[in-house]
């Protein structure tokens, strides 16, 4: 994997992003603002790999992690097929690297077809996504159970961590009038993770879609602070943060 990363590394700080086919347009406009501002950002699929996004951080070479789509964790919980173990991007809380964290495509759990499906889930709600991809909406129980991973291993962290939180769903599936919108199970998801997180981690509640512009334009804008108070020598640590909002 390392070998294979552009050669523009080597004048260009990077930072990764988790990405899913339902979160492109957010991690594409956080690369926009990011690559205005001199960095280059790598985008990571989250189909239960991990792996390589993790070796770049033991390497030295991520500057930050836009942990936009953190869906594995809904496969994890619930036994999805996309599963990423659960010590997913421990690596990057270990070393201190800044992160946002978003939760991208936790409405959703990833099965291959009705086959890989559990019979105790069959009256559920889904979604054909492809010929080889059918998604199932999560419920507020599950939410409220991966809200509080989320949170946990986010006050684990040994460098600066906030949440954003999409009021208007968090996905393209997600939003008023789709297939998944489901206000009561996001608001399970966004408690959980409020209930859980150490008093010192921001929160920012935004009236968005996680694709809608003005969301990724705050996310990319909170990494640009953490970026740049890390290149200054004045990354804040436990104790150390803005306040919450």
């Amino acid at each position: 994997m390392v070998e294979t990363v552009p050669p523009t590394i080597e004048t260009r700080p990077l930072v990764a992003a988790s990405m899913f086919g339902n979160t492109t347009p957010i991690v594409n406009r956080c690369r926009e603002v990011l690559e205005k501002q001199g960095y280059e950002v790598l985008s990571f699929h989250a189909v239960g790999t991990p792996e390589s996004l993790e070796s770049l951080v033991e390497g030295g070479y991520i500057e930050g992690l836009l942990d936009i789509t953190t869906t594995e964790w809904a496969d994890e919980v619930v036994g999805g097929v996309l599963r990423g173990g659960t010590n997913r991007y421990h690596v990057a809380a270990e070393k201190g690297i800044p992160q946002i964290v978003v939760p991208g495509c936790l409405d959703m759990v990833n099965f291959s077809d009705m086959s890989t499906v559990p019979k105790k889930y069959s009256k559920r709600l889904f979604y054909q996504w492809a010929p080889t991809i059918i998604l199932m909406r999560t419920s507020p129980d599950e939410n409220k159970k991966i809200g509080k991973i989320l949170a946990e291993k986010a006050n684990h962290s040994n460098g600066p961590v906030a949440f954003f939180l999409p009021l208007k769903g968090v996905s393209m599936l997600d939003a008023p009038g789709k297939t998944f919108w489901w206000p009561e199970a996001n608001q399970a998801l966004f408690n959980a993770v409020k209930e859980n997180l150490d008093p010192h981690i921001e929160v920012y509640e935004l009236d968005n879609n996680i694709n809608d512009h003005a969301f990724a334009d705050a996310v990319a804008h909170k990494m640009l602070t953490f970026l740049r108070r890390k290149k200054n020598g004045k990354e804040h640590h436990h104790g150390q943060t803005d306040s919450q909002k």
